[in-house]
């Protein structure tokens, strides 16, 4: 009888223990094991540099003279030095999980805590404990959030401290709700959409001054950060982002993120979060404006916003309020149900249907997720580490390989040079390393193949071709060679 009065009293935190638990192993099994791309690499390298206590990339050539040995995801500054692109927040976060040796269970451990970030602020908002659970669930089987929660990328880690500044903010916590939003910046500097919505808040509540001053000391570290690598408070390692915004990409890219966002939300949770509006007050206003923001300086940007379902993952910061605006409506439907139906036997039923209908949410993730056939996967990276080896094997010690996606796999995980082959210095260095008694080849990714150097390097070098390299189609390793100089 005690161990049923046991399951009776904490029916709700057991309940979602174990399925914010089973989420989590879930992302445990599907997480990324294995790193190549761009973005994958650019982190991940960025993290091991903190790791050793270092702000700058090695490498073997001098980078002023041989620019294409820099591997994107890095930089190579006038004064020699090779620096990260990407801001230090996440790489932060990753090195702190490398140095205490959980930097392989680091995302699904952040998919975790934005979920139960997401449910404390859906119970401060709501005031229900069983709605705030249902959509802390909701939230943690969401495709995107899935994504973030099994991929090296900064996405979901972005979203998270965002969602803590507001839920800190909301319990007037302001030096830590100032902090996370500070690391939030530091992420992603886009976060500056929510803080601009944000700061309309502030300045109502009359606590812009005190929030300001709290955010000063992180910032100047950030600053100082940015000082230090690149020479002024406020650069990055990112381009100037005017240059990516145009009006032509805004009606297509709107279109794209509206359809998945309806087709990822699922209509009933969308739905919800529409009638959450019907009786709209500031902080409703204030949700939609923190959603709005990202949607619509993501459909002004260039890249993103096209072909494939993932590309809302630069929305994720931004979908946290509309999960809270749905989770209200939920929870007004719940009050109204409970006072119409007057049967305490029927109230229960009717609550239990309705969470049964919402409840039913992660199924359609899921099998969203399955249809997709890159997110329900176990082997996120592998490739990128088979096929380098695999070269490895093929080529003479020192050699030096070109590519685009693969120029930091070769890094991480053989001993062999690499270079950007679609750099316009890639000739020279393919000269130089040939010269100096090392080989060259070439691995042509067939989406790169038409690019101009590319075919330089194959017209003005004798090209031998290795082999193809069959674990992806259309994919080639050629040697090269000096020209004869006759």
């Amino acid at each position: 009888m005690s161990f049923l009065l046991f399951i009776r009293r904490h029916c709700f935190a057991l309940s979602l223990t174990a399925l914010l638990g089973t989420s989590t192993c879930i992302a445990l099994h599907y997480n990324q094991h294995y790193i190549g791309a761009v973005d994958w690499y650019g982190y991940y390298e960025e993290a091991l540099l903190f790791k050793a206590a270092r702000t700058t990339l090695p490498l073997e050539l001098p980078v002023d003279e041989f620019p294409s040995v820099v591997p994107l995801g890095f930089n190579a500054l006038p004064d020699g030095r090779t620096v990260p692109q990407y801001p230090p927040g996440y790489p932060l976060l990753l090195a702190a999980a490398m140095i205490l040796k959980i930097d392989g269970c680091l995302m699904p451990l952040v998919g975790l805590a934005s979920s139960l970030i997401l449910f404390s602020l859906i119970r401060d908002v709501t005031g229900d404990k069983w709605t705030a659970g249902l959509y802390s669930v909701l939230w943690a089987f969401f495709p995107i959030v899935v994504y973030g929660s099994t991929f090296f990328m900064s996405d979901l880690v972005a979203a998270l401290f965002v969602i803590l500044s507001y839920w800190a903010y909301r319990r007037n916590q302001v030096f830590w709700s100032a902090l996370s939003m500070v690391f939030a910046l530091c992420i992603r500097p886009t976060n500056a959409l929510y803080f601009l919505v944000f700061s309309i808040g502030l300045i109502r509540d009359r606590k812009l001054v005190r929030y300001s001053l709290c955010m000063l000391l992180p910032a100047m570290l950030y600053g100082y950060y940015n000082y230090h690598i690149f020479g002024a408070p406020w650069r990055t390692g990112y381009a100037n982002v005017i240059n990516d915004l145009s009006f032509e990409f805004f009606f297509p890219h709107l279109t794209f993120y509206l359809q998945e966002v309806f087709f990822q939300f699922g209509p009933l949770v969308l739905l919800l979060a529409i009638w959450g509006l019907l009786k709209p007050n500031t902080e409703k206003w204030f949700f939609l404006s923190w959603f709005g923001a990202f949607l619509v300086f993501y459909s002004f940007w260039r890249s993103g916003g096209s072909d494939r379902w993932w590309w809302t993952r630069f929305l994720l910061p931004g979908f946290a309020p509309l999960f809270v605006l749905s989770a209200q409506a939920f929870h007004r439907a719940r009050v109204l149900l409970s006072t119409r139906i007057n049967s305490g036997r029927g109230r229960i039923l009717t609550q239990v249907a309705l969470f049964a209908i919402i409840g039913s949410t992660p199924f359609y993730y899921i099998k969203f997720g399955l249809a997709q056939r890159d997110l329900w996967s176990t082997n996120k990276g592998y490739d990128y580490f088979k096929i380098v080896k695999q070269i490895e094997e093929d080529v003479p010690p020192g050699s030096y390989v070109g590519s685009v996606d693969f120029a930091g796999s070769f890094r991480l995980y053989t001993h062999l040079g690499s270079y950007y082959s679609m750099h316009p210095n890639a000739p020279k260095l393919v000269t130089h390393v040939l010269l100096q008694g090392h080989e060259a080849y070439l691995l042509v990714e067939p989406w790169n193949k038409n690019n101009l150097v590319v075919k330089e390097l194959l017209s003005d070098f004798p090209a031998t071709k290795v082999r193809d390299v069959t674990t992806w189609s259309g994919m080639v390793l050629y040697r090269l060679a000096l020209p004869d100089p006759s």
